[in-house]
């Protein structure tokens, strides 16, 4: 449970950095000022990368108890873990889709008040108010979580996920040695009472 604390602390300070990077060292005097900033950077994505932020740590939460029972449950593993990979594939799913949004939002803001761009500058600066911005940072953001997620599930799990599959499989492969025999016995009885009968 101590690696998952530091992974998970590792992913936290990971996002910290990354966002002290975007606010380029300026400090945020206020709540006010945070709320101004996440607006231009991230837009509506801000609270989407929180609730599947939210949803992924639950699910790797879920997912390292149940493995820590003596006897878990298979499927119940199974499907936590296929939680935690589609959590974060959201992460990067939100902030493609993101740029794609800040993209399309900021050409259109270019294209439309063209005529009153009078130089470069200008059309830079529609581009920027228009959503570029948005568009640059969810992609960074979103691509910093999952990997560093995806970090943190093979550190924190990784071993204990391979044993349980390495068990399962040997368990299959028993089973289907065992099905295997008791088809052989099942032809070989015929034989043997043909030969029975011979005799």
């Amino acid at each position: 449970m101590n690696k998952a604390y530091i992974c998970f602390a590792f992913a936290a300070g990971l996002f910290c950095v990354l966002l002290a990077d975007a606010w380029g060292g300026q400090f945020v005097g206020s709540v006010r000022g945070a709320a101004g900033w996440l607006a231009l950077n991230l837009g509506y994505s801000a609270p989407l990368f929180c609730i599947d932020l939210v949803f992924v740590t639950h699910s790797m939460a879920s997912l390292l108890e149940e493995l820590g029972k003596d006897e878990c449950s298979s499927s119940r593993t199974f499907h936590l873990e296929h939680r935690v990979d589609i959590g974060i594939s959201l992460l990067f799913g939100i902030g493609v889709l993101f740029t794609a949004i800040g993209i399309r939002d900021a050409l259109t803001a270019a294209i439309y008040v063209e005529a009153a761009a009078k130089n470069g500058g200008d059309v830079l600066a529609l581009l920027v108010n228009g959503g570029i911005l948005s568009a640059m940072t969810t992609t960074v953001v979103g691509g910093a979580l999952g990997y560093s997620l995806r970090v943190i599930k093979v550190l924190a799990m990784g071993e204990k996920l391979e044993q349980l599959h390495t068990r399962l499989m040997g368990e299959g492969t028993q089973k289907q040695e065992a099905i295997l025999q008791c088809i052989s016995n099942q032809l070989r009885a015929p034989a043997d009472q043909r030969a029975h009968d011979r005799a």
